[in-house]
């Protein structure tokens, strides 16, 4: 298997799933770090993978346009759902009571599947004038939440199948994850545009300025449980948390992981050192841990810190990366470009965080937030 595109955790944590850009699917213990079961061939490079939230089922999304649902022992018996998407699908979200599955695709539409049987439900949700790449349930599974490569945000009333309000626009590139709140009240978006915005999801209007101060293309968003707190990633694999109400800059594991290699220094000497006008981390990487934990399982994909010092070692623009499973470090791969070429994943259940490679390798290895 080379070129993992996409991981899950299930969600007792205990296996992960990999798609792979060579048209395979594979799952892996956590505890052993040995593959479950063969290799899966659908024919087609799998750009996403999800685990229904009892952990029963696997939705996978691919190049070919089609969504496939797999037990959770990825036995050959599986629905293939037919007549599906016409182009790419790039995400797949599970409602959370496991029955629905929505798809996003560049064929410019947004379908709803039944998990169990894969028929359609209802017609395709169209609207979108780009490729789709996001989609999110809202929690009560009512409504649907998409967005695309202009940066435009669609809301969705799976009642009716329709159009709820206006467009949100604010984005100027690709939105490239959504999610709700824990109560439905507020949609948090992420974009090409290195910002993140924050919705009021009864009005689609937008809730304060825009977020900024990311380096580079932000990739996973979620809301703490308690609505305190927006927790954020971006493709050079830097943690973001900020309050939600002003949108101040908290806690960062780019400034946790400096502070620590530099032996702890107070903020006032690693700026005079390293020449930067950086904030200081006013949360512990405890506390930062506690709020990445309660945005729940489908954040899993959001770290604790950037790069475990651990099991990882960062050479400018290089990463190389180590599984440290049975005791053992071995070198697994290592690339160059920072977040570009692999895919992250981090379970908060269990502090067990993977890694997919180019070369089809995974790491399986404990977080280590000391």
């Amino acid at each position: 298997m080379r070129y993992v595109n996409s991981l899950a955790f299930s969600p007792s944590g205990k296996h992960i799933v990999a798609g792979s850009n060579e048209y395979l699917i594979r799952l892996w213990s956590v505890e052993t770090g040995v593959a479950v079961g063969t290799s899966l061939n659908v024919y087609s490079p799998v750009n996403s993978v999800a685990f229904s939230c009892d952990g029963r089922r696997i939705i996978s999304g691919s190049s070919d346009g089609r969504l496939r649902v797999w037990d959770s022992q990825l036995s050959e018996h599986n629905i293939e759902v037919p007549d599906g998407h016409s182009r790419a699908v790039w995400d797949v979200a599970i409602s959370r009571d496991g029955m629905l599955v929505a798809s996003a695709s560049s064929d410019k539409l947004v379908r709803i599947w039944n998990s169990q049987t894969g028929a359609q439900i209802g017609q395709p949700l169209g609207g979108h004038k780009r490729s789709v790449h996001c989609v999110s349930f809202s929690p009560d599974g009512r409504r649907l939440v998409s967005g695309d490569a202009g940066g435009i945000l669609r809301l969705w009333d799976l009642d009716t199948f329709s159009l709820i309000g206006d467009p949100m626009k604010g984005h100027t590139r690709y939105a490239l994850c959504v999610a709700f709140s824990f109560d439905g009240l507020r949609i948090v978006s992420g974009s090409w545009d290195q910002t993140v915005r924050v919705w009021n999801a009864a009005s689609q209007m937008p809730i304060g300025d825009p977020l900024k101060g990311y380096q580079h293309v932000v990739r996973h968003v979620a809301e703490s449980c308690d609505g305190r707190h927006i927790v954020s990633r971006d493709d050079l694999l830097r943690t973001y948390i900020r309050n939600r109400t002003d949108g101040k800059m908290v806690w960062t594991s780019e400034r946790s992981d400096k502070l620590a290699e530099r032996g702890g220094k107070d903020n006032e000497v690693l700026i005079e050192e390293l020449g930067e006008s950086e904030f200081e981390n006013e949360i512990d990487d405890e506390e930062a841990a506690r709020i990445i934990r309660s945005c729940s399982y489908e954040t899993s994909h959001l770290w604790p810190k950037s790069l475990p010092r651990e099991y990882d070692e960062v050479h400018g623009s290089g990463v190389r990366v180590y599984s440290n499973i049975a005791g053992e470090k071995t070198l697994l791969g290592s690339m160059l470009g920072g977040g570009f070429d692999v895919n992250w994943r981090y379970n908060a259940k269990t502090r067990i965080y993977a890694v997919g490679l180019p070369s089809g390798a995974v790491a399986i290895c404990n977080a280590v937030l000391d």
